[in-house]
C-alpha cells in the first residue's frame, strides 16, 4: 500500500518514530497514515497513491489556506483539509463518476 514511498522517506519516518516517547510502533502508524497523500486516499477523493501523489504536486489543495505541494506533509489534529477553489468542479465530477460507477449513485 505504501509502495510509492523512498527509502529516504521510510527512513525519517522511522527515525522520527523512534525519537517520540512510548509506543514506537503507534507513533510510525501515525506518521504513516496522517500523511497528507494516505488521507486523501483513505477519505475516497483519489482512486490511487498515485493520483494523490500527482494532485499533490499539482497544488490542488490547502492546509489551513496555505498551498501545500508535500506530499509527505503530516497532517495534525486541528489542520483544516481544503480543494483549491478552482479545481473543485473537477473534484465533484469525479466523485458523481464514481459514485455511479459503484452503483451508490443513480
Amino acid at each position: 500500500f505504501y509502495g510509492c514511498l523512498t527509502n529516504y522517506e521510510l527512513n525519517s519516518i522511522c527515525l522520527k518514530a523512534y525519537k517520540y516517547r512510548g509506543d514506537i510502533i503507534l507513533r510510525f502508524i501515525i506518521l504513516l497514515e496522517g500523511r497528507l497523500d494516505t488521507v486523501l486516499y483513505r477519505c475516497g477523493l483519489v482512486t490511487s497513491m498515485f493520483e494523490a501523489r500527482q494532485l499533490i504536486n499539482h497544488g490542488n489543495f490547502l492546509i489551513n489556506n496555505v498551498l501545500v505541494k508535500k506530499r509527505s506533509y503530516v497532517l495534525q489534529v486541528k489542520d483544516i483539509l481544503s480543494i483549491d477553489t478552482s479545481k473543485i468542479t473537477l473534484f465533484k465530477n469525479k466523485l458523481l463518476l464514481r459514485l455511479q460507477q459503484d452503483g451508490l449513485l443513480f
